[in-house]
């Protein structure tokens, strides 16, 4: 079987492009939570980082005509360095000042050093491409990333087994400290956005820790990739074994 081109993540971002697509619509939901999480954050200078920050379209589209913009001191963790030299480039245009960009993996707890705590933290876009377990365990890593009253926006689309998922990740949360933040918002019921407050007590960075395995790769295709193949291979399957039961004896 022929493996699965790799995605260049660059050229992933030309589907915001079209103001209809998937894509756009979720990015939209994310913005709309982070516009009211950022509303609540306390007031003053703040700090907000994002994970697999891609080219960093949630928070910027949010900033740029946000009247706390001045205040937000935002760092994109993102491992194409084309994604953050655009999203620092977008920053730098929309006259937000205080951007910088991390070029490496999320998934490396030593990259956060002297980043944290943060007010805001986004993780937003990657939740589907990395395994259950993996989110669970960056879930009880967040008590390292936030300081009491920060919030963690995330979100995962509702797909299959989704709405299972969201219950078990949100009693992961419970476990760490931190509930459902209140945000007078509509809950978005395609693209499963949610924001948690932090209610316990910071906890010291552990560095040497893996976090979590990207997994959209030719080697670990993404979930939805991988079940694309199978639907393909039954349908195969299927119409071999129908071409099979019509030959003539």
């Amino acid at each position: 079987m022929a493996s699965v081109p790799e995605i260049d993540w660059f050229d992933w971002h030309r589907r915001y492009e079209n103001p209809m697509s998937r894509a756009s619509r979720r990015l939209r939901a994310v913005q709309r939570v982070l516009r009211t999480s950022i509303d609540q954050v306390t007031p003053g200078p703040f700090t907000a980082i994002s994970l697999c920050a891609g080219q960093g379209h949630d928070i910027l589209g949010v900033l740029a005509d946000h009247p706390r913009r001045a205040d937000a001191s935002v760092t994109f963790v993102e491992l194409d360095p084309r994604n953050v030299e655009r999203a620092l480039a977008t920053a730098r245009a929309l006259e937000i000042p205080n951007a910088r960009g991390i070029v490496g993996d999320a998934g490396t707890s030593d990259l956060f050093t002297g980043l944290l705590p943060a007010s805001l933290v986004i993780l937003a876009g990657f939740v589907v491409h990395i395994s259950e377990g993996d989110f669970g365990r960056l879930i009880g890593a967040l008590p390292q990333f936030c300081m009491p009253g920060s919030i963690v926006v995330w979100n995962r689309g509702r797909r299959g087994l989704t709405r299972r998922f969201e219950r078990r990740a949100r009693q992961r949360f419970t476990e760490a400290g931190f509930e459902p933040a209140q945000l007078g918002v509509e809950p978005d019921r395609e693209f499963g956005v949610h924001a948690e407050r932090f209610t316990g007590i910071t906890q010291p960075l552990q560095t040497g820790v893996r976090l979590f395995t990207f997994s959209a790769s030719p080697r670990r295709p993404s979930h939805w990739i991988r079940l694309k193949r199978m639907t393909v291979r039954s349908i195969s399957s299927a119409r071999s074994l129908r071409s099979r039961r019509a030959r003539p004896l």
